[in-house]
């Protein structure tokens, strides 16, 4: 009677999550066809935003009961909302450009103005005569037609087959840094060159004060930081002036007026036509074929390999050192390594960099690609120094009496008889810590170095594929490290 009991309430209780499953699935479908005019009515919901824009600071002061997904490029935006992460996203008008939304099945919800206002060019402070330059030709290009001529060119439903003009820009002399970060049509890679509306116009400018140009790759939320940090000149990125800026950065005279809208998905019945979705040869031509796109990783994976290299070396003879140090009888020469290993195993990577780059080598003639590799090195130093430590430590005193016993002195001992033993048990641990620095560079891209993942990043600001080229730097990534873990178990072997 138990048993009989028993299975009517499993088969009651399956039958109530059947009916709940599908009064869900209906309630979504009835959602879906339900769209909304405002952002009121978007309460609750997962709204997707580029992380830092003045959609993301708006929406959390006006309505902090919608909930924001804050993502770093608007290819990201869209991707969320077409894969049903985002109820909706809410971008500049402009930025859409290219998408070819309707096929994504997204289309405008409603038009709003949470963000109203003006873009322009921000300029480190000190900056003062080459804003005013900037505010010169501005009005010149404006006055004779050549900026509606370069707006009408790149912010079109054909910007993605325009070809940046020929327009070549001064060698010698004085570099213009400008710092920027790809948002298509105004600034993206373009047969391996920086294109799109705020290029163009940066490369008039540079012709009009006779100045060579050397760009520089932030994530837009790092931009500011870099203007006030002196690492570039100007930034050209479709900033909005706000009072909060305008404290850390001096802006130019407006070129262009903000429209701010509401995407989301339209709703598909059965009877729809089934919007085309690119095979995977059709993808892998868009990401890497065309316009020789696999050279951006190309070049990540160089400098990736560059800064995990030196990195490790670096911090494998840092490491022992600080292992010295820890293993010293002294006071003062442990209490420093001990120090040195909490400081540094307890801040994380990616703020230790930052630090590393606008604070301690604020200098803007420092290689951000240096500023790197020291602070990979000594990242890599604080735990490989523990792990030293561990290994030697292992091995029985016994062994250091051995070669007393031998005639040897204490570094003939500790080099011929303890260290090989050591690091048997040292490499495998050692590897794993190996493989994460080199994974752990991924960020390297937030003091503008294009790496691999910086690389997949300018790949996906031009093809609005954010699926895709995270694939490929994954694989890569992979086999590196696969590559590298072999490399040292042969070690171990021999």
């Amino acid at each position: 009677m138990y048993i009989k009991i028993k299975y009517c309430l499993i088969v009651l209780f399956a039958i109530l999550a059947i009916s709940s499953c599908k009064q869900n699935s209906q309630n979504e479908n009835a959602d879906a066809q339900y769209y909304p005019q405002t952002l009121d009515e978007l309460s609750g919901k997962t709204v997707a935003v580029v992380i830092g824009g003045k959609q993301d600071i708006n929406i959390t002061e006006q309505y902090p009961e919608i909930n924001l997904l804050r993502l770093e490029t608007p290819a990201e935006v869209v991707e969320a909302v077409e894969k049903g992460k985002a109820y909706a996203c809410v971008i500049d008008t402009a930025w859409t450009i290219g998408f070819d939304l309707l096929n994504r099945g997204i289309i405008s919800y409603f038009r709003t103005d949470i963000v109203n206002g003006d873009v322009a060019v921000a300029f480190n402070k000190r900056e003062i005569e080459l804003c005013q330059q900037f505010n010169n030709f501005l009005v010149q290009i404006v006055s004779d037609g050549t900026f509606k001529e370069i707006e009408e060119r790149w912010t079109n439903d054909t910007a993605d087959r325009v070809k940046m003009p020929d327009i070549p820009v001064p060698t010698k002399g004085k570099p213009l840094r400008i710092g920027t970060s790809p948002t298509f049509p105004f600034n993206f890679i373009q047969n391996n060159e920086w294109s799109g509306l705020e290029n163009e116009m940066m490369r008039r400018f540079a012709v009009y004060i006779n100045r060579p140009i050397e760009y520089q790759n932030y994530n837009f939320g790092g931009l500011v930081a870099a203007i006030a940090s002196n690492k570039v000149d100007l930034a050209a990125s479709s900033i909005m002036i706000t009072p909060e800026r305008a404290k850390m950065v001096l802006f130019s005279n407006s070129y262009r007026k903000i429209t701010t809208c509401c995407f989301g998905r339209k709703f598909i019945d059965e009877q729809s036509t089934v919007n085309h979705k690119p095979t995977f040869k059709e993808r892998f031509n868009s990401n890497l074929i065309e316009e020789d796109r696999w050279r951006l990783l190309l070049d990540g994976f160089v400098e990736t390999i560059i800064i995990s290299f030196f990195a490790i070396l670096f911090g494998t003879i840092l490491g022992g050192l600080v292992c010295w140090f820890r293993m010293r009888n002294g006071i003062i020469p442990r209490g420093i390594a001990k120090v040195y290993i909490t400081i540094l195993q307890g801040v994380p990577i990616l703020v230790f960099l930052m630090v590393m780059f606008y604070l301690v080598f604020a200098s803007p003639n420092v290689s951000a690609t240096w500023v790197a590799i020291i602070a990979f090195s000594m990242n890599f130093a604080a735990y490989a120094c523990e792990i030293f430590r561990t290994g030697i430590e292992s091995i029985d005193q016994g062994q250091y009496e051995a070669g007393y016993v031998l005639g040897f002195n204490r570094l003939k001992t500790f080099t011929l008889i303890i260290l090989p033993q050591a690091i048997k048990r040292i490499i495998p641990v050692y590897k794993g810590q190996v493989v994460s620095i080199i994974k752990s560079t991924s960020v390297v891209g937030y003091i503008a170095i294009q790496d691999l993942t910086k690389a997949s990043d300018l790949i996906r600001s031009r093809t609005f594929d954010a699926f895709f080229p995270l694939i490929i730097v994954s694989i890569i990534y992979f086999l590196i490290s696969w590559g590298i873990g072999k490399l040292m178990d042969k070690m171990v072997e021999e």
